[in-house]
């Protein structure tokens, strides 16, 4: 089995799944949080068990996502080297191998691009800069790209909490007290909000260390061990980072396609 562009596609594609579900869950607290403010005592306590479990799903999956992005970024960063400078680690790629599943391995040609690099220069340094370029480019404007659906999500999450925290609050009150199921939901159902504040920080450092590497790489010739610090730069930019969510990839597909060869073709005439 080797590492290449399609098979890190598909793995990564299995921690956006997950991904997705841990979000769905998230607002399905959300929802219950909401329901669980026209209720008292025992439907309030049933729902407060069913957010308890609903939250350890959640968790779950969190993990299992993060797994599968650690595991397809590697797997991505293996890719790059392998195509731009023709390094193979067998090593690495062996023990990569036993962490992909027959799902991801059958999934792996829905992915398959006739180029997925469009350098089509030989192996060696140049090939190395141009992939590490345009992986630039393309995860810059992505990342802003989800940096602001983020942002827009965690706004409208934070207004729904706010009003389940008021009436939540206003019913206490009349009843002079607030309900240990009460504070465990509004507990769980805040916890997506830090995660969401986290992500958009996250995603906004790093779409301005990706624009400053790119620039770095086209301000002048480099070096092979000045491009290969420029990729190591890279990979710790994108390492602790959200992943892309497929509708924002597949939104903006055919403009980055379009706006990428425009700058090869104006890179070429200058």
């Amino acid at each position: 089995m080797s590492i290449n562009p399609s098979l890190t596609s598909s793995i990564l594609n299995s921690s956006k799944k997950y991904q997705q579900y841990y979000t769905w869950l998230n607002w399905l607290i959300l929802a219950i949080a909401v329901v669980s403010t026209f209720f008292d005592d025992i439907v309030s306590s049933w729902l407060a068990l069913l957010v308890l479990v609903v939250e350890l799903i959640a968790l779950l999956l969190k993990c299992l996502a993060k797994n599968k992005k650690d595991l397809g970024q590697h797997c991505s960063r293996i890719s790059i080297l392998s195509n731009g400078l023709g390094i193979n680690n067998a090593v690495a790629e062996s023990y990569l191998a036993t962490q992909i599943t027959n799902a991801e391995v059958t999934s792996e040609p829905k992915f398959r691009v006739d180029c997925y690099y469009n350098s089509a220069d030989e192996i060696g340094p140049k090939r190395f800069k141009d992939i590490l370029t345009e992986s630039c480019f393309w995860t810059t404007t992505l990342y802003k790209k989800a940096y602001i659906s983020t942002i827009k999500f965690f706004f409208a999450y934070i207004v729904v909490y706010i009003l389940v925290l008021f009436f939540s609050v206003e019913w206490s009150y009349i009843r002079e007290n607030i309900p240990f199921d009460k504070i465990m939901i509004l507990a769980i159902s805040a916890a997506p909000l830090k995660d969401m504040l986290t992500d958009s920080f996250q995603l906004r450092k790093a779409s301005n260390e990706l624009k400053r590497i790119d620039v770095y790489l086209n301000e002048s010739e480099r070096e092979t061990n000045e491009i290969i610090l420029a990729f190591c730069d890279y990979s710790v930019a994108t390492s602790n980072t959200p992943l892309i969510p497929e509708k924002i990839y597949r939104d903006n597909q055919s403009n980055l396609n379009s706006l990428w060869k425009a700058r090869i073709e104006n890179n070429k005439t200058v």
